[in-house]
């Protein structure tokens, strides 16, 4: 596995109108003017209204070939994975005054657009992209169907670049540590064997450090005491869940939360039992759910498990005064029919409720030549 570096910063910059034609630069300079028409002299005369004047895009002209490595990324419209990468500068340089993409088609639909220091990825619509030491500097557009396929055609030409390809092979990487995460991201940047080009995520990269983590759900509170207060509660769980922890793991939260009232429920459709079109509301008791997260493990062993429902359970007696208040609401002798519901339910230990293991993915291009 290669180790690589993140280095590149992406600009952004404007979307450009095809009625003249602008190079955004940013890092490359100052805007200039592209030229339109062909290499050898100005654009056509205007034409009649009803015949839209053709103009030639040249997509490669007034890039700086000075100062670090173009490559250019062909694509194949309409597909996901199928792209051509062009990294001979020599061949790139000649294609400068050759390579176009008409901006107009002969019906009046727009065939070409340039966007400078776009971020983000190839759409259906994008034909070409440029890169700048692996970092994007700009990409061609061409709304119109007939517009790239590897091939020369009325509304594009390669100028002889789609010869000049390298083999590539698409690098899917996963990774369970940050650090060979950023190791690996270091490596691409290092070696020109590979690079990441289109593949380049969107946003968030590299990714900030996600460690593993767990959530424990800890036993409801029960309780039928007006006063309690549920930061104490909190506090008490934090004092029994951080002696326990093993080490590289750090507790991150406790959260105590009101689960609201328990309602009388019917087992037979686990639905609330109505009265007077509202629910039989149980009052002897308040529920709260009890939840801890802690950071840099995905699992406890049994006998933590065991210590915190021990410490943390705090659960008043319903079983006793349940039947009688079954009875009094429902004048029935079938206690069993029914059960108390409350949202979230509830438990009397201690569990993994949810859990993420650390991880991170990368993908990217070995461009080495195929032995």
């Amino acid at each position: 596995m290669i180790r690589l570096a993140f280095t590149a910063v992406l600009l952004l910059a404007g979307v450009l109108a095809f009625s003249a034609f602008y190079l955004a630069k940013g890092s490359e300079g100052q805007p200039t003017e592209i030229t339109t028409g062909t290499p050898d002299g100005p654009s056509p005369a205007a034409q009649a209204p009803d015949t839209p004047e053709v103009e030639k895009l040249f997509f490669l002209r007034g890039i700086d070939f000075e100062n670090g490595e173009i490559s250019l990324v062909l694509f194949q419209p309409g597909t996901e994975h199928e792209r051509l990468i062009i990294r001979d500068q020599a061949a790139l340089l000649e294609a400068q005054d050759k390579a176009f993409v008409n901006t107009t088609t002969p019906d009046g639909e727009e065939a070409g657009s340039l966007l400078l220091n776009m971020m983000g990825a190839p759409s259906e619509e994008t034909i070409a992209q440029i890169f700048r030491d692996d970092v994007l500097i700009a990409a061609v557009n061409c709304p119109n169907s007939s517009c790239g396929h590897f091939a020369d055609s009325s509304d594009i030409d390669y100028a002889g670049l789609t010869d000049f390809s390298v083999p590539h092979q698409t690098i899917n990487d996963e990774f369970s540590t940050y650090e060979a995460y950023i190791a690996t991201i270091e490596g691409i940047a290092d070696d020109p064997n590979y690079m990441l080009l289109d593949q380049r995520p969107l946003v968030d990269f590299p990714l900030a450090q996600r460690p593993a983590h767990l959530i424990v759900e800890l036993p409801n509170v029960i309780t039928d005491d007006a006063s309690f207060d549920p930061s104490l509660h909190e506090a008490l769980v934090q004092s029994a869940i951080v002696p326990l922890l093993p080490d590289g793991a750090d507790l991150d939260w406790v959260q105590v939360t009101d689960q609201g009232p328990a309602v009388l429920a019917d087992k037979d459709n686990n639905q609330p039992v109505l009265a007077g079109g509202a629910p039989i509301v149980f009052t002897g008791a308040q529920f709260y759910s009890v939840r801890a997260r802690i950071n840099g493990v995905t699992t406890l062993p049994t006998d933590v498990y065991n210590a915190l429902t021990q410490a943390s359970l705090r659960q008043v007696d319903i079983d006793a005064a349940f039947p009688d208040f079954v009875t009094s609401r429902l004048q029935t002798d079938c206690v069993d029919c029914y059960f108390l519901k409350v949202e979230g339910g509830y438990s009397d230990e201690a569990h993994a409720f949810d859990w993420r293991s650390e991880a991170y993915y990368l993908n990217y291009y070995d461009l080495r030549e195929a032995p």
